[in-house]
């Protein structure tokens, strides 16, 4: 998702990426599916079957894994304020972790555009001395409103091989 505020001087654009779940909603989920699990698991157990408890635990417990560590990915969060003098990114999970601030003059967008159709666009914002990407957890829709709000706020935007005729 990508929202813009716009004041007199300054321009702030958010960036976060699409959640369909919350976390507690994501645990629920857990719990539902490792609940089924375990119980076929302990069913089978108890017919004579003991070799699918270890398999169903393994199941439940690489299921619970992958659920959330994808889910606290979606908690990844860019704010990028443009300001006459200076672009400043902050980044994070739940909280600001890592801020970089870029010198207004030298500041411009670099657009790595796809080799292939199916791979997303790639923004990165540089100045004389730092590059950094932005969006990358944004789809493919959400990059172009993101390069264009960009555009918008002022920045000059260059493509990442300019020497070659598109």
């Amino acid at each position: 998702m990508v929202t813009l505020n716009t004041q007199e001087d300054k321009t702030t654009i958010t960036l976060l990426p699409n959640r369909s779940a919350t976390m507690r909603q994501t645990r629920l989920l857990i719990y539902a599916v490792s609940g089924f699990v375990m119980i076929v698991g302990i069913a089978w157990s108890l017919m004579g079957a003991y070799l699918i408890l270890p398999f169903a635990g393994l199941e439940v417990g690489l299921f619970a894994y992958f659920m959330i560590k994808i889910c606290r990915a979606t908690y990844e969060k860019q704010v990028i304020t443009i300001e006459k003098d200076r672009v400043t990114i902050h980044s994070g999970m739940h909280s600001i972790e890592q801020t970089n601030t870029l010198q207004r003059p030298d500041a411009h967008l670099v657009v790595v555009e796809p080799e292939r159709p199916t791979n997303p666009l790639e923004l990165n914002l540089t100045d004389s001395t730092l590059r950094l990407e932005i969006g990358s957890f944004l789809n493919h829709q959400e990059r172009l409103t993101t390069r264009l709000a960009l555009k918008e706020a002022g920045l000059p935007e260059h493509k990442h091989q300019w020497w070659l005729n598109s």
